[in-house]
């Protein structure tokens, strides 16, 4: 797994694996990260995985789910930023697939 430099590179995670096994491996780690009692880890874990979704269409469905059970059982700021999320992805799914 590389890690970035912090004076060169962006801290995105959806972009900071080399392989599919490295992916599922930070992907288990997120969804972990769902159960912190930290609001800001929720939060961060929300972004992540949402940002992982936009590029794997097969996780999509499972992240809508997540999102929509954060909007009814997340505290004002993890319900906001559910929202979001949700609508990012949302707009991804009602899009047609972009032809080369």
């Amino acid at each position: 797994m590389r890690v970035p430099s912090t004076l060169k590179e962006p801290a995105g995670i959806s972009d900071q694996y080399d392989t599919a096994a490295e992916k599922k491996e930070i992907e288990k780690y997120l969804f972990l990260y769902l159960y912190d009692r930290s609001k800001i880890v929720v939060t961060f874990a929300l972004q992540a995985l949402t940002d992982f979704a936009v590029d794997d269409k097969k996780m999509q469905p499972r992240i809508v789910r997540v999102l929509k059970e954060f909007l009814q059982t997340g505290s004002p700021a993890i319900k906001s930023r559910s929202q979001k999320l949700l609508k990012v992805l949302q707009e991804g799914l009602s899009k047609p697939p972009e032809s080369n």
